[in-house]
């Protein structure tokens, strides 16, 4: 499995993320304000996700938890959650964790 990053652009700002590992259907990634720091960690269980789901019953079904918030994570876990976000959508397309990618915004 590559480790490979993935980058997520807002309001100028880059949010970079990359996969760790994945255990029992869930997968762990670390995730960062600049692109080489990887400090923050989530876990994410998209395991019940379908494409057969609307997206209201898939939203449902998404289990994260920020095990540890990156340097400059927002009060309100927002950055995390832009990458769970993104995380999803390429789980739904792909079937599978995504491990690179890109999005830019603003």
């Amino acid at each position: 499995m590559k480790n490979e990053k993935s980058e997520v652009y807002f309001m100028g700002l880059a949010i970079s993320f990359k996969l760790q590992k994945i255990i029992d259907g869930k997968a762990i990634y670390n995730y960062g304000l600049n692109f080489n720091n990887f400090e923050g960690e989530i876990e994410i269980d998209l395991s019940e996700t379908s494409n057969s789901l609307t997206e209201d019953e898939n939203r449902a079904k998404i289990k994260a938890i920020l095990i540890t918030p990156c340097n400059g994570e927002w009060s309100d876990s927002g950055l995390a959650l832009r990458v769970v976000s993104k995380i999803y959508k390429g789980y739904i397309k792909e079937q599978k964790y995504i491990e690179a990618g890109g999005h830019h915004a603003g």
